[in-house]
């Protein structure tokens, strides 16, 4: 029987913690926008406390539209480079990794990828990750700003970790 050889992580870098640090604040940002701009009952991780919201705020105003997609493709994007790490020169690959799933998770909310994805035949009591995708739709509306905004991320999200970590 042979083994394979092992290989032994080396301690985190403190750019893989910074770029994971930075990550954590963008899901937290992004995640502000829906507690205190959005409506709850529009909101499908929210929806079920949508009785117990109180007064929504402006505190992100315009910025606010946008901002969630733009920090969600940011902090995924930084997510995966950070899991990749021990691999050089795939920060590239997750952006567009991530920018590919934001855009068809975009699409699904168009007209043409509703449209998709209720021809699927499924069962009534579906749990799986299709009915999910369904749910996703129903809440959610297609805005090519959305698209811009994921796009602006992933290309961020490639900046900052080729700035403190030039040599991966």
């Amino acid at each position: 029987m042979s083994s394979l050889p092992v290989r032994i992580r080396e301690p985190y870098s403190k750019a893989e913690i910074d770029l994971t640090i930075t990550a954590v604040a963008a899901l937290l940002l992004g995640a502000a926008v829906y507690v205190l701009d959005r409506d709850w009952a529009s909101s499908m991780f929210l929806e079920p406390l949508a009785d117990y919201q109180w007064q929504r705020s402006a505190v992100f105003g315009v910025f606010g539209r946008f901002l969630p997609a733009l920090t969600h493709a940011y902090a995924f994007s930084v997510l995966i480079i950070v899991a990749l790490w021990p691999w050089p020169r795939t920060r590239l690959w997750a952006c567009l990794l991530w920018f590919t799933i934001a855009s068809s998770l975009e699409w699904l909310q168009s007209g043409d990828g509703n449209a998709w994805l209720f021809a699927l035949d499924r069962q009534p009591d579906d749990r799986s990750l299709m009915a999910y995708l369904e749910r996703y739709t129903f809440h959610g509306t297609f805005d090519i700003g959305d698209l811009l905004a994921s796009g602006v991320g992933c290309l961020l999200a490639l900046a900052i970790t080729i700035a403190l970590a030039p040599d991966r």
